[in-house]
């Protein structure tokens, strides 16, 4: 039997699909879920991230920290050890959104604690530790880990690994000889009573040929966000050196500074008059000494990219600012991913479409079986066939030779 280049990739192919089938179907449901993760929450919980408009002004950014810091006793208790916490306040632009405070849980770092907030009363809206419903933390680790924990992420890992080499290999199998060929590749020819294994066999190919666009962008970021030896390849593709860390030197820093309320409204009203058109404000507070203050301005709600804004922590002085574009390809990478990867990148038509990739990725595993095993069966009905004629030629030949 003649070895050929394709036959080759097809063994590769099958063989990469058999081995991560599952575990792909089961990250590419949860994708597709989490594709509207955004829009479900913020219909569901409007209750508390939604507020009536008011006629007097919004609190000061220091004001709502000191309740939502307060709220964070309340609802976690006193702090044992005085350490620097990793806390955010968001504030957005449009007047019906409510203020929110997100911090790092004192005991557990990988824990958040989300606390909502009128702007207009302070009034303390909702307070929790986990993202969203429970619902979404069940969907996100099973996405990331296969709720396995640290083993289930090494799996999920590189069973993605293997699955962007079935993207690839599934493009090259895909590739159509001549003319002819392509048209049944580029869309459906089904006639009346093509047979069921026929349909299969086009909705892996046809279907997969389509999504498998889409689907390479969520791989790529995805594998990028896993192995940084991956992310530096992306990096290399566009370009562009790893991104570098700000390094300020500032003087050496006292815990007290990172509640100033001079510096917390000096730098919201600096940000909020220069970047007048920006969704939300992250107001980042310092984690440890000799950082500064950041405060990132979003553009929109469905595209990452913003515009960064550091200052000194004790006076409140400008220190730098990088503009979203006067960032290198990799920065605009960075920023760019999350949306890459979640579908956001464009709004609904981006969503849409990532969320039919997805679905249609985890259909792959279920259609490419199908035509294994049919396969695998048509192989063995030969076969048996076979069997049965050969010892009836094999008799004929006999009784042939004798008269001769």
């Amino acid at each position: 039997m003649r070895i050929t280049f394709k036959k080759v990739i097809g063994k590769i192919h099958l063989g990469l699909g058999l081995a991560s089938g599952l575990i792909i179907f089961i990250v590419a449901i949860t994708g597709a879920i989490y594709v509207f993760s955004d829009d479900i929450i913020t219909i569901t919980e409007s209750r508390f991230t939604q507020v009536s408009v008011e006629k007097t002004q919004p609190l000061l950014p220091s004001q709502l920290t000191a309740i939502a810091l307060k709220e964070r006793q309340r609802f976690l208790g006193p702090k044992k050890v005085p350490t620097w916490d990793w806390a955010t306040l968001y504030i957005f632009r449009e007047a019906n959104k409510a203020v929110r405070f997100s911090s790092r849980h004192y005991e557990n770092p990988n824990q958040l604690v989300d606390i909502f907030i009128n702007p207009y009363s302070g009034k303390v809206l909702h307070t929790r530790d986990t993202y969203a419903h429970p619902f979404w933390d069940i969907v996100a680790e099973l996405h990331v880990s296969l709720m396995l924990g640290e083993v289930g992420s090494y799996v999920v890992r590189y069973s993605t690994l293997l699955f962007l080499v079935m993207l690839l290999s599934g493009i090259i199998l895909w590739w159509p000889k001549n003319k002819a060929a392509a048209k049944q590749r580029f869309y459906f020819r089904w006639k009346k009573g093509l047979k069921w294994k026929r349909k299969n066999y086009d909705l892996h190919n046809i279907l997969g040929f389509y999504a498998s666009w889409i689907t390479l962008f969520m791989v790529i970021t995805g594998l990028a966000w896993s192995f940084e030896w991956f992310k530096n390849m992306v990096y290399l593709a566009l370009n562009s050196k790893a991104p570098v860390e700000n390094n300020f030197q500032l003087a050496t820093l006292v815990p007290s500074a990172h509640s100033s309320t001079f510096i917390i409204d000096k730098t919201y009203t600096f940000v909020r008059k220069t970047d007048t058109q920006a969704y939300c404000y992250h107001l980042n507070f310092a984690t440890k000494d000799n950082e500064p203050f950041n405060v990132y301005a979003k553009q929109t709600n469905n595209w990452a990219p913003g515009n960064n804004y550091y200052f000194n922590p004790v006076t409140g002085l400008l220190l730098a600012k990088k503009m979203y574009a006067d960032l290198s390809a990799a920065e605009k990478y960075d920023q760019l991913s999350g949306d890459i990867h979640y579908g956001w990148i464009f709004g609904w038509p981006s969503k849409i479409a990532a969320f039919l990739a997805c679905l249609i990725t985890a259909s792959l595993p279920i259609t490419g079986f199908y035509i294994y095993w049919g396969r695998k069966r048509k192989v063995k009905r030969v076969s048996g066939t076979y069997s049965r004629i050969l010892p009836k030629f094999k008799s004929f030949r006999s009784l042939k030779q004798t008269k001769l």
